[in-house]
């Protein structure tokens, strides 16, 4: 099931359901993920690899794109 298809289903059923944390590579369902219902879900951009793809899409906003870096996570001294 598509990420946008399940966050619209779920939150028929889970009503606290807020957003995912999207590990697919997938950047336009990404952004039908962010562009639901008036941008009402929160999007974790959860692959390291292709953030900077991630933030460089046109329909997104920066602030509009959150992340998750596992790498800086478990090596901070790299983001130095």
């Amino acid at each position: 099931m598509p990420v946008d298809k399940f966050l619209v289903e779920g939150k028929k059923k889970m009503p606290n359901l807020v957003g995912t944390k999207f590990t697919h590579n997938n950047l336009m369902e990404m952004g039908a993920c962010i562009d639901l219902e008036q941008h009402k879900f929160e999007v974790l951009h959860g692959f390291d690899e292709i953030l900077i793809a991630g933030l460089s899409m046109e329909q997104w906003q920066v602030w509009e794109v959150h992340t998750i870096i596992s790498l800086m996570s478990t090596m901070p001294f790299l983001s130095l």
